[in-house]
Protein backbone atom coordinates (compact mmCIF):
# COMPACT_ATOMS: atom_id res chain seq x y z
CA UNK A 1 0.00 0.00 0.00
CA UNK A 2 2.82 2.39 0.89
CA UNK A 3 4.56 1.66 -2.42
CA UNK A 4 1.47 2.60 -4.41
CA UNK A 5 1.13 5.80 -2.36
CA UNK A 6 4.67 6.87 -3.23
CA UNK A 7 4.07 6.08 -6.92
CA UNK A 8 0.91 8.21 -6.90
CA UNK A 9 2.71 11.13 -5.20
CA UNK A 10 5.57 10.84 -7.70
CA UNK A 11 3.22 10.86 -10.69
CA UNK A 12 1.47 13.97 -9.37
CA UNK A 13 4.66 15.88 -8.57
CA UNK A 14 6.44 15.35 -11.90
CA UNK A 15 3.89 17.16 -14.12
CA UNK A 16 3.54 19.95 -11.52
CA UNK A 17 7.30 20.49 -11.52
CA UNK A 18 7.43 20.43 -15.31
CA UNK A 19 4.70 23.06 -15.58
CA UNK A 20 6.38 25.27 -12.97
CA UNK A 21 9.70 24.94 -14.80
CA UNK A 22 8.13 25.90 -18.10
CA UNK A 23 6.37 28.95 -16.62
CA UNK A 24 9.54 30.07 -14.84
CA UNK A 25 11.53 29.79 -18.06
CA UNK A 26 8.99 31.88 -19.98
CA UNK A 27 8.93 34.66 -17.36
CA UNK A 28 12.72 34.82 -16.94
CA UNK A 29 13.94 34.01 -20.43
CA UNK A 30 16.09 37.15 -20.54
CA UNK A 31 18.03 36.22 -17.39
CA UNK A 32 18.63 32.52 -17.93
CA UNK A 33 20.16 30.25 -20.50
CA UNK A 34 17.01 29.42 -22.48
CA UNK A 35 18.61 26.63 -24.47
CA UNK A 36 19.87 24.90 -21.34
CA UNK A 37 16.51 25.22 -19.61
CA UNK A 38 14.75 23.85 -22.68
CA UNK A 39 17.12 20.88 -22.78
CA UNK A 40 16.48 20.17 -19.11
CA UNK A 41 12.73 20.49 -19.63
CA UNK A 42 12.73 18.09 -22.59
CA UNK A 43 14.92 15.65 -20.70
CA UNK A 44 12.60 15.65 -17.69
CA UNK A 45 9.60 15.19 -19.98
CA UNK A 46 11.26 12.19 -21.64
CA UNK A 47 12.13 10.70 -18.23
CA UNK A 48 8.52 11.22 -17.10
CA UNK A 49 7.13 9.47 -20.19
CA UNK A 50 9.52 6.53 -19.78
CA UNK A 51 8.55 6.21 -16.12
CA UNK A 52 4.85 6.37 -17.00
CA UNK A 53 5.27 3.55 -19.53
CA UNK A 54 7.31 1.51 -17.05
CA UNK A 55 4.83 2.00 -14.22
CA UNK A 56 1.91 1.21 -16.54
CA UNK A 57 3.63 -2.01 -17.63
CA UNK A 58 4.36 -2.87 -13.98
CA UNK A 59 0.72 -2.31 -12.95
CA UNK A 60 -0.48 -4.43 -15.88
CA UNK A 61 1.88 -7.26 -14.96
CA UNK A 62 0.92 -7.17 -11.26
CA UNK A 63 -2.82 -6.63 -11.60
CA UNK A 64 -4.14 -7.65 -15.00
CA UNK A 65 -1.82 -9.79 -17.13
CA UNK A 66 -3.37 -13.26 -17.73
CA UNK A 67 -0.84 -16.10 -17.73
CA UNK A 68 -2.09 -19.46 -18.97
CA UNK A 69 -1.11 -22.24 -16.59
CA UNK A 70 -3.37 -25.11 -17.71
CA UNK A 71 -5.31 -26.15 -20.80
CA UNK A 72 -7.25 -29.38 -21.32
CA UNK A 73 -9.50 -30.64 -24.12
CA UNK A 74 -12.55 -32.90 -24.18
CA UNK A 75 -13.86 -33.28 -27.71
CA UNK A 76 -14.96 -29.85 -28.96
CA UNK A 77 -14.63 -28.35 -25.47
CA UNK A 78 -11.48 -26.86 -23.98
CA UNK A 79 -10.98 -25.49 -20.48
CA UNK A 80 -8.21 -22.96 -19.83
CA UNK A 81 -6.95 -21.76 -16.45
CA UNK A 82 -5.11 -18.46 -16.06
CA UNK A 83 -3.40 -16.62 -13.24
CA UNK A 84 -4.37 -12.95 -13.47
CA UNK A 85 -1.58 -10.62 -12.36
CA UNK A 86 0.45 -11.65 -9.32
CA UNK A 87 -0.63 -12.70 -5.80
CA UNK A 88 -0.98 -9.85 -3.32
CA UNK A 89 2.34 -9.14 -1.60
CA UNK A 90 3.59 -10.70 0.58
CA UNK A 91 1.27 -13.63 1.42
CA UNK A 92 -2.07 -12.53 0.01
CA UNK A 93 -4.49 -14.30 -2.36
CA UNK A 94 -4.02 -14.52 -6.10
CA UNK A 95 -6.58 -14.00 -8.85
CA UNK A 96 -7.36 -16.75 -11.34
CA UNK A 97 -9.66 -17.09 -14.33
CA UNK A 98 -11.23 -20.24 -15.78
CA UNK A 99 -12.56 -20.13 -19.34
CA UNK A 100 -14.56 -22.83 -21.13
CA UNK A 101 -14.41 -22.78 -24.93
CA UNK A 102 -16.30 -24.68 -27.60
CA UNK A 103 -14.70 -24.86 -31.05
CA UNK A 104 -12.41 -22.01 -30.00
CA UNK A 105 -15.27 -19.73 -28.86
CA UNK A 106 -15.68 -18.76 -25.20
CA UNK A 107 -18.99 -20.01 -23.79
CA UNK A 108 -18.46 -19.57 -20.03
CA UNK A 109 -15.94 -18.10 -17.61
CA UNK A 110 -15.33 -17.75 -13.89
CA UNK A 111 -13.07 -15.31 -12.00
CA UNK A 112 -11.95 -16.39 -8.54
CA UNK A 113 -9.42 -15.86 -5.76
CA UNK A 114 -6.98 -18.54 -4.63
CA UNK A 115 -5.49 -18.41 -1.12
CA UNK A 116 -2.09 -20.03 -1.64
CA UNK A 117 0.22 -18.30 0.86
CA UNK A 118 1.30 -15.71 -1.70
CA UNK A 119 2.57 -18.30 -4.18
CA UNK A 120 1.87 -18.32 -7.90
CA UNK A 121 -0.76 -20.76 -9.09
CA UNK A 122 0.37 -23.82 -11.02
CA UNK A 123 -1.30 -26.66 -12.89
CA UNK A 124 -1.25 -29.00 -9.87
CA UNK A 125 -3.58 -26.59 -8.01
CA UNK A 126 -6.46 -27.36 -10.39
CA UNK A 127 -8.29 -30.66 -10.77
CA UNK A 128 -10.33 -31.03 -13.96
CA UNK A 129 -13.40 -33.31 -14.11
CA UNK A 130 -15.42 -33.36 -17.31
CA UNK A 131 -19.17 -33.84 -16.84
CA UNK A 132 -22.08 -34.31 -19.22
CA UNK A 133 -23.10 -30.64 -19.19
CA UNK A 134 -19.70 -29.01 -18.73
CA UNK A 135 -16.65 -29.17 -16.51
CA UNK A 136 -15.95 -29.09 -12.78
CA UNK A 137 -12.68 -27.41 -11.76
CA UNK A 138 -11.62 -28.00 -8.16
CA UNK A 139 -9.17 -25.38 -6.91
CA UNK A 140 -6.61 -26.27 -4.23
CA UNK A 141 -4.64 -23.85 -2.08
CA UNK A 142 -2.45 -23.97 1.01
CA UNK A 143 -4.74 -21.58 2.94
CA UNK A 144 -8.15 -22.71 1.75
CA UNK A 145 -10.37 -25.73 1.52
CA UNK A 146 -10.83 -27.28 -1.90
CA UNK A 147 -13.34 -25.21 -3.85
CA UNK A 148 -15.26 -26.61 -6.83
CA UNK A 149 -16.32 -24.34 -9.70
CA UNK A 150 -18.70 -25.37 -12.48
CA UNK A 151 -18.62 -24.14 -16.07
CA UNK A 152 -21.48 -25.21 -18.29
CA UNK A 153 -21.53 -26.07 -21.98
CA UNK A 154 -25.23 -25.64 -22.72
CA UNK A 155 -26.95 -22.30 -23.32
CA UNK A 156 -29.30 -22.68 -20.36
CA UNK A 157 -26.48 -22.91 -17.85
CA UNK A 158 -25.94 -21.59 -14.37
CA UNK A 159 -23.91 -18.41 -13.94
CA UNK A 160 -21.48 -18.22 -11.03
CA UNK A 161 -21.33 -15.00 -9.02
CA UNK A 162 -18.07 -13.28 -8.13
CA UNK A 163 -19.36 -12.89 -4.56
CA UNK A 164 -22.12 -14.90 -2.84
CA UNK A 165 -25.44 -13.07 -2.38
CA UNK A 166 -27.97 -13.37 0.45
CA UNK A 167 -31.74 -13.01 0.65
CA UNK A 168 -34.62 -14.00 2.95
CA UNK A 169 -37.35 -16.28 1.62
CA UNK A 170 -40.36 -18.17 2.87
CA UNK A 171 -40.06 -21.94 2.88
CA UNK A 172 -42.59 -23.68 0.59
CA UNK A 173 -41.56 -27.34 0.45
CA UNK A 174 -38.73 -29.83 0.02
CA UNK A 175 -38.46 -31.49 -3.36
CA UNK A 176 -35.96 -34.28 -2.80
CA UNK A 177 -32.70 -32.53 -1.93
CA UNK A 178 -33.94 -29.22 -3.37
CA UNK A 179 -35.76 -26.52 -1.44
CA UNK A 180 -38.65 -24.51 -2.91
CA UNK A 181 -38.89 -20.94 -1.59
CA UNK A 182 -40.52 -17.57 -2.21
CA UNK A 183 -38.61 -14.31 -1.67
CA UNK A 184 -39.99 -12.21 1.19
CA UNK A 185 -37.00 -9.86 1.56
CA UNK A 186 -34.62 -9.49 -1.43
CA UNK A 187 -32.17 -7.61 0.82
CA UNK A 188 -29.31 -6.45 -1.46
CA UNK A 189 -29.29 -9.40 -3.86
CA UNK A 190 -29.45 -8.45 -7.55
CA UNK A 191 -30.78 -11.73 -8.93
CA UNK A 192 -34.13 -12.70 -7.38
CA UNK A 193 -36.88 -10.03 -7.00
CA UNK A 194 -39.44 -9.77 -4.23
CA UNK A 195 -42.05 -12.52 -4.53
CA UNK A 196 -40.00 -14.68 -6.87
CA UNK A 197 -40.44 -18.41 -6.39
CA UNK A 198 -37.47 -20.60 -7.17
CA UNK A 199 -35.64 -23.78 -6.27
CA UNK A 200 -32.42 -23.85 -4.27
CA UNK A 201 -30.09 -26.70 -5.22
CA UNK A 202 -27.23 -27.09 -2.79
CA UNK A 203 -23.71 -27.14 -4.17
CA UNK A 204 -21.31 -29.82 -2.97
CA UNK A 205 -20.36 -28.91 0.59
CA UNK A 206 -23.40 -26.64 1.02
CA UNK A 207 -24.99 -26.32 4.46
CA UNK A 208 -28.51 -26.64 5.82
CA UNK A 209 -28.90 -25.14 9.30
CA UNK A 210 -31.93 -25.63 11.51
CA UNK A 211 -33.36 -23.05 13.90
CA UNK A 212 -31.71 -24.83 16.83
CA UNK A 213 -28.32 -24.65 15.09
CA UNK A 214 -28.39 -28.24 13.84
CA UNK A 215 -26.17 -28.34 10.76
CA UNK A 216 -26.06 -30.74 7.82
CA UNK A 217 -23.39 -30.65 5.11
CA UNK A 218 -24.46 -31.66 1.63
CA UNK A 219 -22.26 -34.25 -0.09
CA UNK A 220 -23.99 -35.59 -3.19
CA UNK A 221 -21.53 -38.42 -3.78
CA UNK A 222 -21.96 -39.62 -0.20
CA UNK A 223 -25.76 -39.55 -0.47
CA UNK A 224 -25.98 -37.66 2.81
CA UNK A 225 -29.59 -36.75 2.13
CA UNK A 226 -30.70 -40.10 0.74
CA UNK A 227 -33.60 -40.11 3.21
CA UNK A 228 -34.52 -36.57 2.24
CA UNK A 229 -33.90 -33.40 4.26
CA UNK A 230 -37.62 -32.99 4.89
CA UNK A 231 -37.38 -35.90 7.35
CA UNK A 232 -34.56 -34.15 9.15
CA UNK A 233 -35.84 -30.58 9.04
CA UNK A 234 -39.60 -30.47 9.38
CA UNK A 235 -40.00 -26.86 8.34
CA UNK A 236 -43.50 -25.45 7.95
CA UNK A 237 -44.66 -23.41 4.99
CA UNK A 238 -43.94 -19.71 5.57
CA UNK A 239 -40.90 -20.12 7.82
CA UNK A 240 -38.23 -17.56 6.97
CA UNK A 241 -34.99 -18.93 5.56
CA UNK A 242 -31.77 -17.09 4.87
CA UNK A 243 -30.48 -18.26 1.50
CA UNK A 244 -26.82 -17.77 0.59
CA UNK A 245 -26.24 -18.60 -3.06
CA UNK A 246 -23.24 -18.48 -5.35
CA UNK A 247 -24.88 -18.95 -8.75
CA UNK A 248 -28.18 -18.98 -10.63
CA UNK A 249 -29.80 -20.33 -13.78
CA UNK A 250 -31.07 -18.31 -16.70
CA UNK A 251 -34.52 -16.70 -16.71
CA UNK A 252 -37.56 -18.91 -16.87
CA UNK A 253 -39.49 -17.40 -19.77
CA UNK A 254 -42.91 -18.35 -18.42
CA UNK A 255 -42.36 -17.12 -14.87
CA UNK A 256 -40.36 -14.03 -15.77
CA UNK A 257 -37.48 -14.53 -13.36
CA UNK A 258 -34.58 -16.87 -12.73
CA UNK A 259 -35.92 -20.14 -11.41
CA UNK A 260 -32.98 -21.87 -9.71
CA UNK A 261 -30.15 -20.90 -7.38
CA UNK A 262 -26.97 -22.77 -6.52
CA UNK A 263 -27.02 -22.52 -2.73
CA UNK A 264 -24.03 -22.67 -0.42
CA UNK A 265 -26.14 -22.29 2.75
CA UNK A 266 -29.80 -22.47 3.76
CA UNK A 267 -30.50 -21.39 7.33
CA UNK A 268 -33.78 -21.23 9.23
CA UNK A 269 -33.59 -17.80 10.85
CA UNK A 270 -37.19 -17.26 11.92
CA UNK A 271 -40.42 -19.11 12.65
CA UNK A 272 -42.74 -16.15 12.00
CA UNK A 273 -45.27 -17.22 9.41
CA UNK A 274 -45.59 -14.79 6.51
CA UNK A 275 -48.26 -15.25 3.89
CA UNK A 276 -46.75 -16.78 0.80
CA UNK A 277 -48.09 -15.11 -2.37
Amino acid sequence: MLTWLWIAVFLLLIPILLIRERNYAKKNKDRINTQLRRTVLYSLTAVFLVLMIGIGDFVYEVQYRPTEILSQDSGTLRVKVYQVGAPAFPFGPGKCRIILEEDGKEIDRCDLEQSNDGKNANASDFEIDWEEDGVRVTVHGEEQEDRPYFLYSNEEHAHLLKEPQVLHANFIEWDGDDCRVSVCDPMENTVFPDGARFTVSLAEGGKIIGLDGTEMIYHAKRSLFEKGPAKIFRWSEGMVLEITFSGYEEYDGEKGYRNRAIGSQIENVDVIVIDVP
